[in-house]
């Protein structure tokens, strides 16, 4: 039977990465070092170090287009949001597409969103 693999994240505050270091050192002391780089995530997130960041809304009438679902990304030390790329939510009447008003998501817009997870960016949904 193949070895089984849970994930577990956690925050940990701190004042500096070193105080983090320790504590995580203290944490695994007991432990063989081969649980230990399965267990520790080398990327300790520094919280003034600016990252990108998306975020996803709903517009009932983007540009006169219609229905959208609009992506927006920003730093996260900047404050204004800039637009990213923008898909239009669509439907079928008697087996015609109508772009910009209905109840489907537009494939590319769930590969967008795909993409965003594997980077690792934050999104939020307006």
């Amino acid at each position: 039977m193949a070895e089984k693999y849970f994930k577990v994240s956690f925050e940990v505050e701190a004042p500096n990465e070193e105080y983090v270091e320790r504590m995580l050192e203290r944490m695994f002391s007991g432990l063989p070092m081969s649980m230990v780089e399965r267990v520790i995530d080398e990327e300790i997130e520094d919280p003034d170090k600016p990252r990108l960041e998306c975020r996803i809304r709903y517009d009932e009438n983007w540009c006169d287009r219609g229905e959208y679902y609009v992506f927006e990304n920003k730093w996260t030390d900047e404050e204004g949001w800039g637009i990213d790329s923008a898909f239009p939510l669509c439907s079928y009447d008697d087996g015609k597409l109508v772009v910009g008003k209905g109840d489907l998501v537009n494939y590319q817009a769930l590969t967008k969103v795909r993409e965003l997870l594997k980077l690792g960016i934050r999104f939020y949904f307006a």
